[in-house]
């Protein structure tokens, strides 16, 4: 995976308000989630503990959406990662 800075959504996180609905998780995330043994819960936990950094855009492999990653540790202390795209 390689990233690129973007700082237009860096400041976006820095406001970025941990809100359940402010997460769309759709049936094919949820699947996701659950594959990977995680609730979504716990993925949000992470904005609301401030543990976490955006690595930046993903850029390879190539997505016809923007992609981001964001590292980071859940409310459990477990390490979680979000690779998520932008909504609205």
């Amino acid at each position: 995976m390689k990233f690129a800075q973007d700082n237009e959504a860096s400041l976006w996180l820095r406001d970025f308000v941990p809100d359940p609905d402010n997460f769309d998780w759709d049936a094919g995330n949820r699947t996701k989630n659950a594959k990977h043994g995680v609730q979504s819960e716990e993925i949000e936990s992470i904005f609301c503990q401030g543990k976490f950094v955006f690595v930046g855009r993903i850029f390879e492999p190539a997505h016809d959406e923007w992609r981001g990653l964001i590292l980071g540790q859940s409310e459990a202390g477990a390490p979680a990662g979000l690779d998520h795209d932008a909504q609205g």
